[in-house]
């Protein structure tokens, strides 16, 4: 197999594991739940381990990697000029980013108006129906730090302000190459940067990362293969340091050394098991991904809550059931959803998930 299909083939296995992996890392943490913080607990040490060693280590590969995976496939196809590079994201990620926060806020403002669906909110934010212009910008964009409205978008929004400013980024890697990527990479790894909505030093050192792959003319799988087994040895060991000082200060450079570790770890087994032909089942579901993506958050919170409220879980291994069971059954649904709409509804699905 040539290494351009076994990247192409890496990279379309690689979407469902990743979204699964977003999924999950929003399953972390308790709930509040009629102004009382229920599902992480001092008195359930192993649910709130677990969830960590989940949520907050294995899973804080995903997105770096889709920025990686972003930046490659952005300069792959070095004859698409800069300006039909923008139309195309405009499709795939404008459209989609202002119909689903525009669709989320429609339905909370909804629910927030029937009593018996309003209790699942925890009344910590300010009605819809208050919002003042402000605040709607704030719900699109996220303009003093946090999120949009659909949490999980600002990804799409910093990807759409990194794409705008890919000139630049082609302009550093073609000057002066790799220490391009390494200045940005200690920027990245030290946390020197100042917090801009949209603007991120993990989109932009991510980003960068896989575009100087393909503005080089460099298989990344190349440099994957020369430090697979010590990514096999090196990524569980950081695993286990990053677990065990959760709590201490110099954590954070640990976990980002793991980020590192654990992209080249999953991209190796990813291409052993792509060479070995086991992964076409969910190559096919990869499909589905942007459409997970899109509808996991708020629905997963809202299963969430209502599973907490009717079962009231008070052991450890029912708040551990309930943590992997509400990813799974919003997988499974989203995942018929998709079918359904690509036998019936086409048309609307592709402009849903932006042509994906």
């Amino acid at each position: 197999m040539s290494a351009e299909k076994l990247e192409s083939k890496i990279i379309s296995f690689l979407r469902l594991p990743l979204i699964i992996g977003i999924v999950f890392t929003h399953a972390y943490g308790g709930l509040t739940i009629n102004g009382e913080t229920v599902g992480i607990s001092n008195q359930f040490p192993i649910n709130d381990s677990v969830q960590y060693l989940i949520s907050r280590i294995l899973t804080s590969v995903c997105v770096p990697c889709f920025f990686l995976i972003s930046g490659y496939l952005f300069f792959l196809k070095k004859q698409n000029s800069y300006n039909n590079k923008i139309k195309k994201r405009v499709r795939s990620l404008l459209i989609p980013y202002l119909f689903w926060n525009t669709l989320i806020l429609a339905l909370f403002y909804t629910a927030q108006i029937i009593p018996s669906v309003s209790t699942l909110f925890s009344g910590e934010h300010k009605l819809i129906k208050d919002y003042s212009f402000y605040d709607f910008l704030c719900a699109f964009w996220a303009l003093e730090g946090s999120d949009p409205i659909v949490g999980q978008f600002w990804f799409l929004r910093d990807l759409m302000v990194i794409a705008i400013l890919s000139p630049i980024i082609k302009i550093i890697i073609t000057s002066i190459k790799h220490w391009g990527i390494i200045i940005i990479g200690i920027l990245w790894y030290l946390g020197f940067w100042i917090k801009t909505p949209g603007f991120s030093i993990t989109s932009l050192f991510f980003f960068s990362l896989g575009a100087y792959f393909s503005l080089e003319n460099k298989s990344f799988l190349h440099y994957q293969f020369q430090h697979i087994r010590f990514s096999y040895l090196i990524y569980p060991i950081l695993v286990l340091s990053d677990f065990v000082t959760k709590s201490y200060i110099y954590n954070i450079y640990i976990h980002k050394l793991g980020i590192i570790a654990g992209i080249i770890f999953f991209i190796n087994i990813t291409a052993c098991l792509v060479k070995k032909n086991k992964l076409q089942i969910i190559t096919k579901l990869s499909n589905a991904s942007f459409l997970i993506y899109a509808m996991h958050e708020p629905l997963q919170r809202l299963l969430r809550k209502t599973l907490f409220k009717v079962i009231e879980p008070n052991s450890e291994i029912e708040l551990i059931t309930l943590y992997f069971t509400s990813p799974i059954v919003i997988i499974i649904l989203i995942i018929m959803l998709h079918s359904i709409l690509h036998k019936h509804c086409p048309a609307t699905l592709k402009f849903i998930t932006g042509g994906r």
